[in-house]
């Protein structure tokens, strides 16, 4: 009997070892970042000059130049993009990527840049390189924990100076830095203005005056916010995955579906788990969705900026993180709605 025991209690912390990492981080910002983990290719070719800035004429253009640069000059220097789609911030984003080696985001207003998130081994920015250590790059730029502009002032927790400073590169304009805390190397970037940055708040905000409003958006341009953002999370992961050397995934139709509709069920029944308020947990939504896996696992997150920063959140979480460098996983759904991500990672050895 005692031994039977100890092997059950053996099985439920192994189950509880892989599909519930109850992790919940609640920096000081006023939303909270809550993630927890339990894991459309595009066959287009993009040719794409790599840099954009020219640096056949120029030696001196240095990031915060992106902020108010005209939409055509992005399409003369990348061509076409391979989505566009509303923003969750009145901006439209234009993505640009070969879905391995780099990865531009642009969000434009008014036919101007207004922010942009970049990564990718090979993506362009001068003066930094992704892949940076962060002692290299403070060495460029000095941290603080309060930083002021016009009527506001964000205020930065260590944990924040750790993983995503923010810096004012120019007048108007900020630059915020994501970090691996795992290898002490630059992830990604984001640049954006003022406007942007405020109605971004990704840390804690204290200001005169009014805040900039933002804009309601309709059924139709949420939908499309959800499509975009699932196929950027999904690009996204991929890449990170590159870049320690793990196999690619695959988009799984199926697995997204469930994906999908567990995100919006927290949002619509105000919740935040891997179990459902009717009990069901990852396992039996995968079982309804008829999705066909040996083995799976779940990545969940609410109230982050967008998708891209909860993948960023993603990385620096170790239970999290193990699920996105997971070299067993062959496939990925991903569900976004509203203000939840879910990721839906399996495995399908299948012919």
């Amino acid at each position: 009997m005692k031994s039977a025991f100890k092997l059950l209690f053996f099985l439920i912390l192994l189950y509880a070892a892989f599909f519930i990492y109850d992790d919940l981080i609640t920096p000081i910002d006023r939303s909270g970042h809550f993630f927890e983990q339990k894991v459309i290719k595009q066959d287009r070719a993009l040719e794409v000059k790599l840099s954009f800035f020219d640096r056949d004429t120029t030696t001196d253009e240095t990031l915060e130049q992106l902020i108010g640069k005209p939409l055509s000059s992005l399409l003369e220097a990348f061509g076409d993009p391979i989505q566009s789609a509303p923003s969750r911030y009145d901006y439209q984003w234009y993505l640009f990527t070969d879905e391995e080696d780099y990865f531009y985001q642009f969000g434009i207003k008014d036919d101007q840049v207004v922010t942009a998130y970049i990564t990718g081994e090979q993506a362009d920015i001068f003066p930094l390189e992704i892949g940076m250590n962060y002692e290299e790059v403070e060495g460029f730029y000095a941290f603080q924990q309060e930083v002021e502009f016009d009527r506001f002032s964000f205020h930065l927790s260590e944990q924040d100076i750790e993983t995503t400073p923010i810096i004012i590169l120019d007048e108007g304009i900020l630059l915020q830095l994501y970090f691996d805390i795992h290898t002490g190397q630059l992830s990604s970037i984001r640049i954006m203005n003022e406007e942007v940055a405020v109605k971004h708040q990704p840390y804690y905000l204290s200001y005169t005056g009014p805040l900039p409003k933002k804009s309601r958006l309709s059924n139709d341009d949420w939908e499309m916010v959800t499509q975009s953002e699932a196929y950027a999370i999904f690009v996204l992961t991929n890449m990170i995955r590159k870049r320690f050397e793990v196999n690619p995934l695959q988009w799984h139709d199926q697995a997204s579906q469930v994906a999908s509709l567990h995100s919006q069920d927290m949002h619509q029944l105000d919740y935040f788990s891997h179990q459902s308020q009717d009990g069901r947990d990852l396992l039996d939504r995968l079982t309804e969705g008829e999705v066909p896996f040996s083995r799976a696992g779940e990545n969940i997150a609410a109230q982050y900026t967008d998708g891209l920063a909860a993948v960023e959140g993603w990385l620096n979480s170790e239970g999290h993180r193990r699920a996105l460098l997971d070299e067993s996983f062959t496939h990925l759904g991903v569900g976004v709605y509203q203000n939840y991500y879910t990721q839906n990672f399996i495995t399908d050895n299948r012919p």
